[in-house]
C-alpha cells in the first residue's frame, strides 16, 4: 500500500486491474488482426477466381468463334462422311446433315474450354454474386444453342429457306445476320458482364498493391 496525496494506492489491486487492461487491448489486437487476415485472404481468393473466370471465358469465346466459322474444310467434311458411314454405310448423307456433323466434331473438341467454365460455377456465386454465375452458364449454353441449331439444320430439306433454316444457321454460324444474331449477342452480352465483374478485382488489386519497377 502507498500513498500519495493522502489517497492510498493498492498496487496490487492497481496492477491487477491493468493487467485485465493488457488482456482486453490484446484481445482486441487478435481479433483486428484475425479479420485483417481473414479479408486478405478473401481478397486473394476472389483475385485468383477472377483470373481464372478470366481466362476460361476468353478461351470459351475463343472456341465458340471456332466452332461458328463459316468456313469449312475439305477435311472437316471427310471426317463427318466416314462417322455418318459408320452409322450406316448405305445412305448417302445430304449436305446438311454433313454440316451437321461438322459442327458436331467442332462442338465435341471444346470440351476442355466448356469444363473449365462449369468448374468457375461455384466459386462465381459464392465469392462474386448470382450476377455472374448467370453470364457463365450463359456463355456456356451458347454452345448447346449451336448443337441444337445443327440437329434443326440437318433435318431441313434442300433448298428450304425457312424461318427456322434461317435462324439455325444464325446460331450456327457467327457472320450471318451481324444485326440480328441470338448467339452473338448472347455471348458478347455474358463477355461483356463478367469482364464488368472480374477485370476490376485484378485492377483494384494492382492499384493498391503496385509492382515494383
Amino acid at each position: 500500500m502507498f500513498t500519495v496525496c493522502n489517497v492510498a494506492i493498492d498496487w496490487v489491486a492497481t496492477g491487477t486491474m491493468l493487467q485485465g487492461i493488457g488482456t482486453i487491448v490484446g484481445a482486441f489486437a487478435a481479433l483486428w488482426a484475425f479479420k485483417t487476415w481473414h479479408k486478405q485472404k478473401i481478397t486473394e481468393k476472389k483475385m485468383n477466381h477472377a483470373e481464372r473466370i478470366l481466362a476460361a471465358t476468353y478461351n470459351g469465346e475463343q472456341a465458340l468463334k471456332g466452332v461458328r466459322n463459316m468456313f469449312i474444310s475439305i477435311f472437316e467434311q471427310d471426317t463427318a462422311r466416314k462417322e455418318l458411314k459408320k452409322q450406316d454405310d448405305l445412305i448417302q448423307p445430304k449436305e446438311q446433315l454433313v454440316t451437321a456433323y461438322v459442327f458436331y466434331g467442332r462442338l465435341d473438341s471444346t470440351k476442355g474450354e466448356r469444363e473449365a467454365l462449369i468448374q468457375c460455377l461455384p466459386m462465381a456465386q459464392a465469392l462474386f454474386s448470382s450476377e455472374l454465375e448467370q453470364a457463365i452458364k450463359s456463355l456456356i449454353e451458347q454452345f448447346w444453342e449451336v448443337g441444337n441449331a445443327a440437329g434443326f439444320y440437318a433435318t431441313s430439306g434442300d433448298g428450304i429457306d425457312d424461318e427456322v433454316t434461317r435462324e439455325a444457321k444464325r446460331k450456327m454460324y457467327e457472320g450471318i445476320s451481324p444485326n440480328k444474331n441470338e448467339v452473338t449477342d448472347a455471348i458478347k452480352s455474358a463477355v461483356k458482364t463478367i469482364k464488368n465483374i472480374c477485370l476490376p478485382v485484378l485492377q483494384d488489386n494492382i492499384s493498391t498493391n503496385p509492382r515494383s519497377p
